[in-house]
């Protein structure tokens, strides 16, 4: 039992890592396009417009290799410059969050004394209707999927594949494209990865600083039956009939965002995180656009008297869409904050 518990958390971090118009004066700006091509930085701030006091926004990436983990003065100096901190989700309110996140140290370290909540959450996973993943292929194509999960989950907790399998056939097929994608990352070789939200939250913590989030963990989760799972079923099944290819070239892939990120290169970021939707490209609207539209009107809202600090995953600055566009085009000042 204790084997199907860990592969339940395994699984359930794994998906985890991986959503009013202004009358203000933007005339000036809105035609005008920022050149994010040449700003290496991940930090920006935010001012003009009502804002009493600038705020920050620092792209995240949620789980990086230690070797390739910065945290430069001038994030830590922005961040002593605030007095909140806003993630994607409120990493403290959500016991769920807390059950999934741990110490940011893997898997091992998790907290599975709140099983509830994880179990909870667990179900959120499924899809609508009980439909299931036989339902959406051939029986050919079944097999292959069925085969070729199993198989990961056994390596992942021995004994358990086919129960496992059980487990997540009901899955929202993006959720296990996502898992699938994650096998081939430095967690899986014995590297350490280290989460910058956790790390973020902590210092948070030790600067009693109050700590919420820009959206729920129900609206992330419910994005996925926006897109229809035969979609996600056909992505599903692609990444599978691909994973024959030499693993050496999805570790290059993986190894050259984290290059990027180091690099700070949030405009390369933004198109390497765009191109990895593949045949849900179309999708984009629905988890990128609509998000980033979302976060900016709390963003107005929220940092008018007082100093936030914003941390979201690196993939939304950057774009014609992207935040610091849309906060641009609504007349506030984005200025880079570049680190040594």
């Amino acid at each position: 039992m204790n084997k199907l518990f860990h592969l339940i958390t395994i699984c359930l971090s794994i998906a985890l890592f991986t959503a009013c118009q202004s009358t203000k004066n933007t005339t000036s700006k809105q035609n005008r396009t920022l050149n994010l091509a040449k700003q290496k930085t991940l930090l920006w701030k935010i001012s003009g417009q009502d804002l009493k006091q600038p705020s920050y926004i620092f792209g995240t990436i949620h789980l990086i290799p230690e070797q390739y983990y910065f945290f430069p003065d001038t994030f830590k100096q922005a961040l002593e410059q605030c007095e909140a901190v806003f993630f994607e989700i409120d990493m403290n309110s959500n016991p769920m969050m807390s059950s999934l996140m741990g110490d940011g140290q893997g898997v091992e370290n998790l907290d599975l004394s709140n099983l509830g909540a994880i179990m909870q959450l667990l179900s959120k996973f499924n899809m609508k209707d009980s439909k299931t993943l036989q339902q959406l292929y051939t029986p050919q194509e079944y097999k292959v999927v069925k085969d070729y999960l199993t198989s990961k989950l056994e390596a992942i907790a021995p004994g358990v594949g086919s129960i496992g399998f059980q487990l997540i056939q009901r899955w929202k097929p993006l959720f296990l494209s996502t898992f699938l994608s994650s096998l081939d990352t430095p967690t899986n070789q014995g590297e350490t990865m280290v989460s910058y939200e956790v790390k973020l939250n902590t210092i948070a913590t030790e600067q009693d600083l109050p700590v919420k989030g820009l959206e729920g963990i129900n609206y992330q989760i419910g994005l996925f039956d926006r897109i229809p799972y035969e979609k996600q079923a056909a992505l599903l099944y692609e990444e599978i009939q691909q994973s024959e290819t030499p693993p050496s070239t999805d570790i290059d892939n993986t190894a050259l965002l984290y290059e990027l990120y180091q690099a700070q290169d949030i405009h390369q970021m933004y198109v390497a995180t765009t191109q990895s939707f593949g045949s849900i490209e179309e999708f984009v609207p629905i988890l990128l656009d609509e998000r980033n539209e979302n976060w900016v009107s709390i963003i107005e809202k929220q940092s008018i008297d007082t100093p936030i600090f914003y941390a979201v995953g690196a993939g939304h600055l950057a774009g014609e869409k992207g935040v610091l566009q849309l906060l641009y085009n609504k007349g506030y000042q984005v200025e880079p904050i570049y680190s040594n």
